[in-house]
């Protein structure tokens, strides 16, 4: 590997919020202001830093490789990165060089993402340029193979990972799915578009955390009462007509939308105070978990594909650890001479989804520590190792990372790990 010259990273740029990936090389990189840091998260150490020269990162991809590698074809370390000037630059991280850089006319890059090795190609990179326009480029030539603009100002995107053809798009008042994505050309036909509305008026829930009612009604059981709440996906080409006893939920209040790696057809919703899962085969809401009083929101929420869990990044900088259950689970009592202690609880659905009828639910099972943090210091990025999902890096903003390490009650502590 070629080191470049030394280059000690300070505090960073509040364009760098949610600049960092977790490569399947165990590498992470994270965006600095103008530069890109390389670290070992078992070391704590900078392995190789490169300058965009000009602009502020604030998206960073690796790319995904290939299992099968020959002399031709040797095992690499490229990632993607895009600055606030709607510059793309793809690196060769062992030589510290650019292998590509390209730009749409200068418009800002929204997102952007890696297509899966699925689709046969391993450098094509989807990027949503501002405000509405999605465009496929190849990474390694710079060379733009579709673009096509959606009409509707995009803030995000998320591939199914059990499907390449799926895509899913946030914007600002809807949630636009596209069936028929290919990377050869653009979607024939017209993003569907769904809506989310509730299914009681805004008055009853503020009701229902105000206190009790005059008019005493018998106490709804633990399932009647989450969907009551819940919130529903109205498809349609156009924003529907909101219906009597329903009320219209703006798509701005999402902060994210992720697809669940561990469980087909569900995508994840992530609101401040709670998360939504959505079943898309069916287009209805199947699972509805809410944030604890005395915790703070939400900010992201980063899914495994290796067990059917969550980890929660909330505004304090702890980070809570959910796992599935159905609503026949909730109750059962589970017997201590068969499970280990702190053992994850067994996942009583299969990959194919929920079963029919079925509240799923994830309940929390562990959560760190809060983090004391100063007024001017944030968490700025989390991720979580692809390998084995049982570490989280945290990227403060005066500069520090922070590795958090999932064990189980029975095992031995690994040894700490001092932030940078």
């Amino acid at each position: 590997m070629k080191i470049s010259p030394r280059t000690l990273p300070g505090a960073l740029s509040p364009q760098n919020r949610g600049a960092a990936d977790w490569s399947w090389q165990s590498m992470v990189a994270y965006g600095c202001r103008s530069l890109v840091v390389v670290l070992d998260p078992r070391t704590l150490q900078i392995v190789q830093t490169v300058d965009h020269q000009s602009g502020t990162v604030h998206k960073v991809k690796w790319a995904p490789q290939s299992t099968a590698h020959t002399i031709g074809d040797p095992y690499g370390l490229r990632l993607a990165s895009a600055d606030t000037n709607g510059r793309i630059i793809v690196w060769d991280i062992n030589q510290a060089a650019q292998s590509a850089e390209f730009t749409d006319s200068s418009r800002a890059v929204v997102d952007m993402a890696w297509v899966g090795i699925q689709s046969g190609c391993r450098d094509l990179l989807a990027v949503i340029h501002g405000p509405s326009t999605l465009a496929v480029w190849h990474a390694e030539r710079g060379v733009c193979i579709w673009r096509k603009s959606l009409g509707d100002p995009l803030l995000s995107l998320s591939f199914d990972p059990f499907d390449c053809s799926r895509l899913a798009l946030r914007s600002t008042d809807c949630l636009l799915l596209i069936n028929d994505f290919s990377p050869m050309k653009p979607p024939p036909t017209a993003a569907q578009r769904f809506f989310t509305t509730t299914s009681t008026p805004a008055r009853s829930s503020s009701s229902a955390s105000s206190g009790p009612v005059s008019n005493p009604s018998p106490r709804p059981d633990r399932r009647s009462k989450a969907f009551n709440r819940v919130r529903q996906l109205v498809g349609g080409s156009m924003h529907p007509r909101v219906s009597e006893g329903s009320t219209d939920v703006p798509m701005s209040d999402c902060l994210q939308i992720a697809f669940l790696k561990a469980c087909r057809h569900h995508i994840c919703l992530v609101y401040p105070r709670e998360l939504l899962i959505v079943d898309l085969g069916v287009q209805q809401t199947v699972g509805y978990v809410v944030c604890e009083r005395n915790a703070t929101p939400f900010v992201r929420v980063m899914p495994c594909r290796q067990r059917d869990i969550l980890y929660c990044l909330h505004e304090s900088g702890s980070v809570s650890l959910r796992t599935r259950q159905s609503y026949l689970d909730v109750n059962r009592v589970y017997s201590t001479s068969s499970a280990a202690p702190g053992a994850l609880p067994r996942s009583p659905t299969g990959m194919s989804g929920a079963v029919v009828g079925e509240e799923v639910t994830y309940a929390l099972h562990c959560q760190s520590d809060t983090l004391r943090l100063s007024k001017a210091t944030s968490v700025s990025s989390v991720q979580v190792c692809p390998m084995d999902e049982r570490s989280v890096s945290l990227v403060l903003t005066d500069g520090r990372v922070l590795v958090w390490d999932l064990l189980s009650a029975a095992s031995d502590a690994r040894p700490a790990r001092m932030p940078t």
